[in-house]
């Protein structure tokens, strides 16, 4: 029985985020969605928690896409404009992975937020 769910947690909290992700790396669609909120953040995996090693991320907030979690580009000495940018209550355009945000609503029950990959103000 342990070992069954050691399985199981293993294929849920390992295979299927690389898995996403690997998918995601090749298949990218863009959403527009009007910001919430924006905070500079650090976390170490694609969880809103944060495992392993700390990286600069910006956790966003937005009104009919969910959680997003920019990563790329984001660096230490820009998170913080980054996230300012992003807080303005503004339309924005969000280019994000299929896979992950198809899935939005499952895996943001279990704490992984949709990662986006870059964005543009709405015109």
């Amino acid at each position: 029985m342990l070992g069954a769910l050691a399985v199981v947690s293993v294929g849920l909290f390992v295979v299927a985020p690389l898995s996403i992700s690997a998918y995601d790396d090749a298949h990218r669609s863009s959403v527009t969605c009007t910001v919430t909120s924006a905070q500079a953040a650090s976390g170490g995996t694609r969880s809103l928690r944060g495992v392993g090693s700390s990286t600069p991320q910006v956790d966003v907030e937005t009104d009919g896409c969910g959680s997003l979690l920019l990563r790329d580009g984001v660096t230490g000495d820009n998170v913080g404009d980054i996230a300012e940018e992003l807080d303005s209550a503004d339309r924005y355009v969000f280019t994000v992975g299929d896979g992950s945000y198809a899935l939005r609503g499952i895996l943001g029950t279990v704490g992984i937020a949709t990662e986006m990959h870059d964005f543009r103000r709405s015109p």
